[in-house]
């Protein structure tokens, strides 16, 4: 069964893992999925006397126009930004909010991936501009596998003539070598916590 990982309707992370959830008695595995995004820093950091800096122009998360926002507040004070953005929340399956440090956090509904680029302004919501022109917010999630017995979860990906490759890695899962993946071991007497970094990594948190 193939799944693409993209950022619009019935693809990403959630698909994958309702594709793995289905077939979880043959494969003993679970899987469980998390895409969120928060800003690196306030909405509003960049806030000037020049009010026509204080806004987005041509905002667009997932490809949906949410066109552009104006006169944009510190933290987002007046919530003009969360009500741009969950207006269309139907469409863009992405819902917004703000945490207590004044972020913006976007959340996706149904487990597509996350996109936000715009015209100007983007740096005005505080969102990491992670693309590789640095133009655009991209964020697919985060696919957690839970073993129903003690044994190790091996992900392989298999190429067109069906072949193994390191194809994924690209959506999360570490290298062959072991490197760059959240995996740990937990026995009964640690499931008590409390629990540190590496594991909490792990499980998902």
């Amino acid at each position: 069964e193939s799944v693409v990982i993209s950022h619009t309707v019935g693809t990403g992370i959630g698909s994958l893992a309702e594709a793995i959830n289905k077939n979880s008695n043959e494969l003993q595995v679970r899987a469980s999925w998390s895409v969120q995004s928060s800003g690196e820093k306030t909405i509003g950091n960049t806030i000037a006397a020049d009010k026509t800096k204080n806004r987005v122009d041509g905002l667009k998360i997932n490809g949906i126009s949410l066109g552009t926002i104006n006169d944009i507040l510190p933290n987002d004070a007046d919530g003009n930004v969360l009500a741009a953005v969950n207006n269309l929340t139907s469409q863009t399956g992405v819902q917004a909010s703000v945490d207590a440090r004044g972020h913006l956090v976007l959340t996706s509904q149904d487990g597509r991936g996350i996109v936000v680029q715009a015209t100007a302004g983007l740096d005005v919501l505080g969102l990491e501009l992670n693309s590789d022109n640095k133009t655009k917010h991209k964020n697919y999630g985060r696919l957690t596998l839970i073993r129903n017995d003690a044994r190790d979860v091996i992900v392989v990906a298999n190429d067109k003539a069906g072949k193994p490759t390191d194809d994924a890695h690209s959506i999360g899962f570490g290298k062959t070598d072991g490197t760059e993946a959240a995996e740990a071991v937990i026995n009964l007497r640690s499931i008590r916590g409390p629990f540190n970094l590496r594991q909490a990594s792990a499980m998902g948190a």
